[in-house]
């Protein structure tokens, strides 16, 4: 946020650009409840200070949590594969033309409302004389290689090289062996989340049985 707050300089457009930008990076969860939390978290005070309008924040978040919840990882996607049969990443190759038009528009939207906001406010200043903090060698080890890990997973799943299962499968087993190489924090870090994981599975499972239990002419 720091770097984006030095980035954008008090510009209303640049703020919303980076908005859009920020949603549909967090957004690679394929979470819209979480992207939605962390980047109004983080962009709020900012908005604020500027007097922004955060009906416009609010739009651009959504905007993009809704094309991004297209992933193949997404729950949408997902239950639609399942309900039809196909598998999931053939499924999103033919929605990632569909998705990348949808991109365009959030950014689009977001430069719409940034000249609204530049041309009723201006650009303002800024003070960014407090201190920050600096990551540790550690802490910057694990980022710079969970990006790259991230990278190398989604571009061998748009290549479809494994199917998507496997290939998460094997990232996840690596990003546990490097972020959490102690048995008792792997555990730990399971149990917290196999709450919200069987909550999924149960859905997928759910949109998969309903059609095969229907008569055809339902549909």
């Amino acid at each position: 946020m720091r770097l984006i707050v030095r980035i954008v300089k008090g510009d209303p457009l640049k703020v919303m650009i980076g908005t859009a930008i920020l949603g549909i990076s967090v957004a690679l969860d394929g979470d819209g409840a979480t992207t939605y939390l962390i980047c109004t978290a983080a962009l709020l005070p900012l908005y604020r200070r500027l007097g922004i309008k955060l009906q416009y924040m609010a739009t651009v978040l959504l905007l993009s949590i809704g094309v991004m919840n297209m992933l193949p990882w997404g729950g949408p996607t997902a239950r639609a594969a399942s309900a039809m049969k196909v598998d999931v990443g053939e499924l999103f190759m033919l929605l990632l033309p569909i998705m990348i038009c949808g991109l365009a528009w959030v950014v689009l939207v977001a430069v719409i409302f940034g000249l609204r906001e530049h041309r009723r406010l201006g650009v303002i200043k800024i003070d960014l004389s407090e201190e920050t903090g600096q990551l540790t060698s550690v802490t910057n080890y694990r980022y710079l290689f969970n990006s790259a890990l991230t990278i190398a997973l989604l571009v061998m799943l748009i290549l479809g090289i494994l199917p998507m299962a496997t290939l998460f499968m094997i990232a996840f087993a690596v990003a546990m062996l490097v972020n959490f190489p102690n048995l008792k924090h792997q555990k730990e870090l399971l149990a917290k989340h196999a709450e919200n994981v069987l909550a999924i599975v149960s859905l997928i499972f759910a949109a998969g049985i309903l059609p095969a239990s229907c008569p055809e002419q339902v549909w």
